[in-house]
C-alpha cells in the first residue's frame, strides 16, 4: 500500500466535500480540512555515480625502451616526490528500470625525471620519466541483487598509452675493470693454446737438432775434419744434451718474446672492449606505446549496515590483442555520508604485462581512495 501523509489546514471556504482517506467519513464543511498528499512515485529514467579517485599506487617490475630495460621499485613516497600531474574518475551509469548499464574510468599520471637512479653492471639509469593515459569503458549488466546489494559481470575494452624516457650515465670504472676482465680471459686462453702447440712441438725441435747433429758428425768424417774412432756413445749423448739445450733456449726465447707480445695484446684488447662499450651507451633513449585490450569481469557489493558497504571488484584482459596480458582486482569499504555521497576505502593491485614497441612488465598496487556523488 502506498504511504500517505495527512496535514490539516482552515477551511478558507464553507460548503463542499474534500476528500479523505477510502473509508473515513466526510469532514465537516466547518472543521478544519485533512488534505491527503500522495509520496511522489520513485524516480524513473537515468541514474548515475560520479567518481573523483586517488591510488596511493607503488610500481614494481621493468621498463625499457630503445633495447635498453631497466628495473623499476619505486614507493609511493618516491612518485610523491617526483610527481609532476595526476587526476582519475570513473562514473557508473545505468537506467533505473533495467538490469544494464555502462562503467567509465579514466586516469592520467606523470611521473617526473627524479623518480630513480639504478645502476646496472656498465651504467646507471639516472633520470626514468613515465607518461601513462589509460581510459576504460564496459557494459555491465546485473546478475542478481537482493536488498543491501548486487553483483554485476561487465565486459569491455581498455586503451593504455604509456611513455618511457630514460637517462644514462656510463660507469667508467666498471666498463674498465670488465673490459680488462674480458681482455685477460681472452690472452689466457691464447697463451694457454700457445703454450700447447710448442709442448706439442718440443720434441720435433729437439729431434731436428738431434738430426742436425747426426749430419754434422757425418759430413765431419767425410770431410777429414771429424776421427772416427773418437766417436763413441758419450760423444752422441753430449751431441744429444746440446741439441736439447738449443731446444730449451729457443723455447725460452719464444716464450719471452711471446709473453711481451700477449701482454701488449692484452692492453690493447682492453682498451678497445672499453670504447666500444663506452660508445654502446647512449645519453638517452624512449619511446611510446598505445593499445587497447579487451577485459571481462565481476564486481559485488553489500551494504553491512544502511550506510557501511563492502566491495570487491576483479577483471582480466589482454590476451595478446594489445598486451600479453593485464588483471587488476580491488576490494574495500565504502561509507555513504548523505543521501547523495559516499567515500570509498580500497586496495588495488593492477599488473600489466607489454613488450612490443616499449616494454612494461609492472605491478601496480596500493590503496585506492574515493569520492563519489549519486545524481
Amino acid at each position: 500500500m502506498q504511504r500517505t501523509i495527512a496535514i490539516s489546514v482552515a477551511a478558507l471556504v464553507g460548503g463542499g466535500t474534500i476528500a479523505t482517506q477510502a473509508g473515513e467519513p466526510p469532514a465537516d464543511p466547518l472543521s478544519p480540512k485533512s488534505v491527503i498528499l500522495e509520496e511522489p512515485p520513485a524516480r524513473d529514467g537515468w541514474a548515475a555515480e560520479l567518481g573523483l579517485t586517488f591510488w596511493t599506487v607503488n610500481l614494481d617490475g621493468l621498463v625499457g625502451a630503445g633495447g635498453f630495460v631497466a628495473p623499476v621499485d619505486v614507493s609511493f613516497g618516491d612518485i610523491l616526490d617526483s610527481l609532476d600531474f595526476a587526476i582519475m574518475g570513473t562514473a557508473d551509469i545505468r537506467k533505473r528500470d533495467s538490469r544494464f548499464g555502462f562503467l567509465f574510468e579514466g586516469s592520467y599520471l606523470k611521473l617526473g625525471p627524479d623518480i630513480a637512479d639504478v645502476p646496472l653492471p656498465f651504467f646507471s639509469i639516472d633520470h626514468i620519466q613515465i607518461e601513462q593515459v589509460m581510459a576504460s569503458a564496459a557494459v555491465y549488466y546485473r546478475l542478481a541483487e537482493w536488498d543491501r546489494g548486487y553483483l554485476d559481470a561487465f565486459a569491455g575494452a581498455r586503451y593504455m598509452y604509456l611513455s618511457t624516457d630514460l637517462e644514462f650515465s656510463a660507469n667508467s670504472s666498471a666498463i674498465a675493470s670488465r673490459s680488462r676482465s674480458i681482455s685477460s680471459a681472452v690472452t689466457d686462453e691464447l697463451t694457454s693454446r700457445a703454450a700447447a702447440a710448442v709442448a706439442r712441438a718440443r720434441p720435433i725441435v729437439i729431434s731436428e737438432l738431434q738430426s742436425a747433429a747426426r749430419r754434422r758428425i757425418v759430413a765431419g768424417v767425410i770431410d777429414g775434419s771429424i776421427d772416427p774412432g773418437k766417436i763413441n756413445p758419450a760423444t752422441i749423448a753430449l751431441a744429444r744434451a746440446i741439441a736439447a739445450e738449443q731446444a730449451a733456449a729457443v723455447g725460452s726465447a719464444a716464450r719471452k718474446k711471446a709473453s711481451k707480445a700477449v701482454a701488449r695484446l692484452e692492453r690493447k684488447l682492453a682498451r678497445e672492449l672499453e670504447k666500444k662499450i663506452t660508445d654502446a651507451i647512449p645519453d638517452s633513449a624512449g619511446g611510446s606505446a598505445d593499445w587497447v585490450d579487451p577485459f571481462v569481469g565481476m564486481r559485488v557489493r553489500h551494504f553491512i549496515t544502511d550506510r557501511v558497504y563492502l566491495a570487491a571488484l576483479a577483471d582480466v584482459g589482454g590476451f595478446g590483442a594489445g598486451s600479453e596480458l593485464t588483471w587488476n582486482a580491488g576490494g574495500g569499504v565504502g561509507v555513504e555520508v548523505g543521501e547523495n555521497f559516499a567515500l570509498e576505502f580500497f586496495y588495488r593491485y593492477m599488473s600489466v604485462d607489454y613488450d612490443d614497441d616499449i616494454l612494461f612488465d609492472v605491478d601496480m598496487s596500493g590503496l585506492f581512495l574515493g569520492a563519489k556523488i549519486k545524481l
